[in-house]
């Protein structure tokens, strides 16, 4: 989802239910901390419900490269990013009453 399209499904949030919370962060990627990902997190409430929008904003994968161990099994499996293409992950959650995120379809928003 690119970023005006991202904008976009915020406004209609926005203007359906109002947002309760924004929040945007950047850190360091898991497997390579030279490069960076963004979190963008919007919450709102919905039927009494709060729901939370993330989207992730992260330098492409374009390989996975596997290293084995001489027994023919794979040890470790490493990513091979494009620093110039970046890839975004948009998933939706809902909190449980325990206070969990579990992940929701999209689709479960629309009704």
């Amino acid at each position: 989802m690119n970023d005006r399209a991202w904008e976009d499904l915020i406004d209609v949030f926005d203007e359906r239910y109002g947002l309760e919370n924004f929040n945007k962060k950047t850190e360091a990627l898991a497997d390579n901390q030279k490069l960076t990902q963004t979190i963008e997190t919007v919450e709102f409430k919905k039927d009494g419900q709060t729901y939370r929008i993330q989207r992730v904003t992260a330098p492409a994968v374009i390989d996975k490269k596997s290293f084995y161990h001489r027994t023919g099994q794979a040890t470790q499996i490493q990513n091979v990013y494009d620093e110039s293409e970046m890839s975004h992950k948009v998933t939706f959650f809902k909190q449980s009453t325990g206070g969990e995120w579990e992940e929701v379809a999209p689709e479960s928003l629309a009704s």
